[in-house]
């Protein structure tokens, strides 16, 4: 686990599409281009994925808490002024190596974020145990990525 760096400490969900990002990208592939970036981002919430019409058909409140957002390759900063200047908000992480950034959202910053085209998800951010299950992060127990 020590190899993987980051990865490694990512909830199982997010540590796949990181290694797949990763992957491409080592094979020249650019992941948007076949498909990633065109269809309605998600929002994978306690292990079932919403999009933006399943949380507003549902009446779905979003709980405030820690968020990993996946974004279109190159489009990461773009995201990110856009929140700044929307919210005031700043991520916690930014990670250089990876279309992803990591920060406390509430409802209105996920609904936000499910409205633009190069946003490609947004994951709970989560512990996940080898035996069972996945729980919410407290806000003490994620350190620096």
């Amino acid at each position: 686990l020590k190899q993987l760096g980051p990865v490694a400490r990512l909830p199982a969900m997010t540590a796949l599409r990181a290694l797949a990002w990763g992957l491409a990208a080592m094979a020249g592939l650019d992941l948007c281009a076949v498909g990633e970036a065109s269809k309605a981002a998600e929002l994978s919430l306690k292990g079932k994925l919403y999009t933006l019409h399943d949380i507003d058909a549902k009446r779905i409140q979003i709980p405030s808490g820690r968020y990993i957002v996946g974004v279109a390759d190159g489009a990461k900063e773009a995201v990110l002024q856009d929140m700044q200047a929307t919210f005031e908000w700043t991520p916690e992480t930014a990670m250089r190596s990876m279309p992803m950034f990591t920060g406390k959202l509430r409802d209105e910053h996920v609904r936000h974020l499910l409205q633009r085209k190069d946003v490609s998800f947004i994951e709970q951010d989560s512990v996940v145990k080898a035996f069972g299950g996945a729980e919410p992060v407290a806000d003490q127990e994620l350190g620096p990525m």
